[in-house]
């Protein structure tokens, strides 16, 4: 979908401590970010309609821009398109999860390991949807986030304080109305990949 993910980026406003910006490098280029980066005290890297390995010129731009940010500690928070980024950045690769190129796309039982973000272990129920996969886990990360067909499903940096999902924890009602899918489910489905956002928007604020 081309559909930018406000109702996403709404509920995290609406629970973050400190107040957030929006931007679309994408369409509008990195203007707006190099604006308000000396405020920033943390990143959120979202989804793509874009592949991480189109390499266009807006990708490289902001992996440019996002690989300072990392290094300088910057709290990051990539998901899915941001997770692939991220990976790609430190050197791992990034290929589709199936040879016919079909879209993994449901709410799925996701191990996680222990994580300073959160505490102890846990299975959480998160909503996936992706064709490509981060393929093995950059030597600077660990793994820390798990599923049968994903092996290398969410990482944590060894000294930094970066986290990344292949998942949507972010995903609302709104992102799946976004993508065409009706969901007369319990809304609290979403409640594991919430309270993992908003602890990292926590830990930025600090």
């Amino acid at each position: 979908m081309h559909t930018p993910e406000l109702d996403c980026f709404n509920r995290m406003a609406a629970s973050a401590p400190l107040p957030l910006s929006y931007h679309l490098p994408a369409l509008h280029g990195m203007a707006s970010i190099r604006h308000d980066e000396a405020n920033a005290t943390g990143i959120v890297v979202l989804g793509s309609a874009s592949s991480v390995n189109d390499r266009l010129p807006w990708q490289l731009e902001l992996g440019d821009w996002l690989l300072a940010r990392m290094h300088d500690g910057l709290p990051t928070l990539g998901l899915c398109f941001g997770h692939q980024l991220i990976g790609q950045l430190l050197g791992a690769r990034v290929d589709y999860l199936f040879p016919d190129h079909h879209k993994l796309e449901g709410f799925e039982s996701t191990q996680l390991a222990a994580s300073s973000l959160w505490g102890e272990a846990r299975r959480s129920l998160l909503y996936a949807s992706h064709r490509e996969v981060v393929t093995s886990c950059p030597p600077a990360m660990t793994v820390i986030a798990t599923r049968p067909a994903v092996p290398c499903d969410g990482f944590a940096h060894g000294q930094l304080p970066i986290w990344t999902f292949q998942t949507h924890p972010e995903a609302t009602p709104g992102f799946l109305d976004n993508r065409g899918i009706g969901d007369d489910g319990d809304p609290a489905r979403f409640a594991h990949g919430h309270d993992i956002v908003d602890r990292f928007l926590r830990f930025a604020a600090r």
